[in-house]
């Protein structure tokens, strides 16, 4: 199905914005040539100006009654912009969704095992290391803390 989008007050709608995620511009007659953005975003240029194609798909066919400033992309993947696999989220709902699909499952055991007191089983932090598959640093960074942390692209989490 092929939809118009106004991308500009008072302009005339000159690009179809299709559900899978594609950009036709009417005026050229081709669909625009998608970039992967540094942040590893389908993105394409508009009036000189990089827009971010899933925000385009997202503004044309989801409804946003609560007024959501965020997308995420419900299977992680950020270059299927299809619009079943996009939803309007708030800031924390991206993250939370985020830390739990990058979640490492090897931290989530340490977490659990501190958590329930069976890392004393072991007499050596480099034996308890070696048995979770964890660098010796890492472990020590967790058994500092009294809560696990989480680290995403430099913002740090918190999970009791």
């Amino acid at each position: 199905m092929r939809t118009h989008i106004r991308l500009r007050e008072n302009m005339d709608e000159n690009y179809i914005v299709n559900e899978n995620g594609t950009i036709f511009s009417v005026r050229a007659g081709i669909y625009l040539k998608q970039q992967t953005s540094s942040r590893g975003y389908a993105s394409v240029r508009i009036y000189a100006a990089t827009k971010m194609v899933h925000r385009l798909v997202a503004i044309k066919y989801l409804p946003n009654p609560e007024n959501k400033p965020f997308i995420n992309h419900i299977d992680h993947n950020k270059l299927n912009n299809y619009v079943d696999n996009l939803e309007w989220c708030t800031p924390q709902e991206n993250s939370l969704a985020s830390i739990e699909f990058h979640a490492n499952p090897t931290y989530l055991e340490v977490s659990k095992r501190l958590g329930v007191r069976m890392i004393n089983i072991m007499d050596k932090v480099e034996s308890i290391a070696r048995e979770l598959s964890l660098e010796y640093d890492e472990l020590w960074d967790l058994l500092r803390d009294e809560k696990w942390k989480f680290k995403h692209k430099g913002m740090g989490y918190r999970i009791a």
